[in-house]
């Protein structure tokens, strides 16, 4: 414990353009797949609340638990947008909570609605017909078109074995409502993570590679966007596999923050726990390569941006940090509603150019 707090204490640069708000534990529903502890209360956010204000990060995605459970969480969220009125915010919700739901769409950029399937195929996963989402999910529509398309919706199902044959019929009801409106709406597929367990479709090669199979040609199909999250040269996934490790410069870019203001970022946090534990599960070579890992990517390398545990969060930041031009970056920016001022865009253009890309050009700002 003494060597992780000394480790911890080590400072990485980090620019928290992307920061993901778990802002509770608490959640009404109980889904197979689920990685986190359901909490039965609250967590006092006010601590969190100021750390996300003076942060500033440039997207903020509020998620849990279920945040549209939080007491007075209407009024946050207008507070929120106020106090960052150029940060783009995504919220995360279940949709359960339909009129609360409603009620903070004006506050928001993104609203990231999560089904995994149609009628009995969600209950079985999340423990709530389908169909009724995809009733409020027309409602939040209604809205959005009656607001001038001010905030963009995702609807993000999440990739089970259970699930992945199942999902066609979701991407004709979502493809219906699109045509019907025509409205700023996508479906981002979300393979479950992590890869390593045993519901996911990336943890056997044979299901996983049937699930990119049935899942390639249906972009073609719809006229909703589709897509796989986590699939590309910078993320994860490919179209056969999981990697062992990426290139990841975005692990300099974003944070996660839990619901009482406690920040976590790529390091130390996560490389510290990935070689601590691979010390103390290993033989004498996992020792050693362990420490020597720990060492090389800590302390000689700390940029190094090698990512040995690769994730999908905050993916589509990937993309600009990737390219060689400062310009390209900028015009990135304004196409995603982001604001970066000349003094944030230049110090992280002098940061990438120095320690993750030396070909990179700063034409702009």
């Amino acid at each position: 414990m003494k060597t992780k707090k000394r480790v911890m204490k080590l400072k990485y640069k980090n620019f928290y353009w992307a920061v993901t708000w778990l802002i509770t534990y608490v959640c009404n529903l109980r889904c197979k797949y689920c990685s986190v502890t359901p909490a039965r209360e609250h967590p006092d956010i006010q601590k969190a609340f100021r750390k996300i204000v003076a942060i500033k990060p440039k997207h903020l995605c509020i998620s849990g638990g279920e945040p549209t459970l939080i007491p007075d969480f209407i009024d946050l969220m207008k507070e929120l947008r106020a106090r960052l009125p150029n940060t783009n915010i995504e919220l995360n919700t279940n949709a359960t909570l339909p009129d609360v739901t409603c009620k903070v769409l004006p506050y928001i950029d993104w609203l990231a609605f999560s089904i995994d399937g149609v009628g009995g195929i969600n209950k079985m996963l999340r423990g709530v017909d389908g169909d009724i989402l995809l009733e409020t999910l027309e409602k939040i529509i209604q809205l959005q078109v009656k607001m001038n398309n001010s905030f963009r919706i995702a609807v993000v199902p999440v990739a089970v074995i259970s699930n992945y044959k199942q999902m066609e019929p979701l991407f004709e009801r979502l493809d219906q409502l699109f045509k019907r409106y025509r409205n700023k709406m996508c479906i981002d597929v979300k393979p479950m993570h992590p890869y390593d367990q045993p519901m996911t479709v990336a943890y056997d090669r044979n299901i996983y590679r049937e699930f990119i199979e049935l899942n390639s040609k249906l972009p073609a199909k719809y006229e909703i966007p589709l897509s796989i999250r986590g699939i590309g040269d910078l993320d994860p996934l490919t179209d056969t596999s999981v990697k062992e490790s990426v290139s990841c410069f975005r692990q300099y870019f974003i944070g996660l923050m839990t619901g009482d203001g406690d920040i976590t970022t790529c390091k130390p946090e996560k490389y510290y726990d990935y070689y601590h534990d691979m010390f103390f599960e290993g033989g004498w070579p996992e020792k050693a390569r362990a420490i020597g890992g720990a060492i090389n990517e800590l302390f000689i390398h700390p940029y190094c941006p090698t990512c040995h545990f690769p994730c999908e969060h905050m993916h589509f930041i990937s993309r600009p940090l990737a390219m060689n031009r400062a310009s390209e970056v900028l015009e990135w920016a304004s196409e995603h509603n982001i604001v970066l001022s000349r003094e944030e865009a230049g110090e992280a253009f002098r940061f990438i150019r120095k320690h993750l890309n030396k070909d990179f050009i700063i034409d702009a700002p």
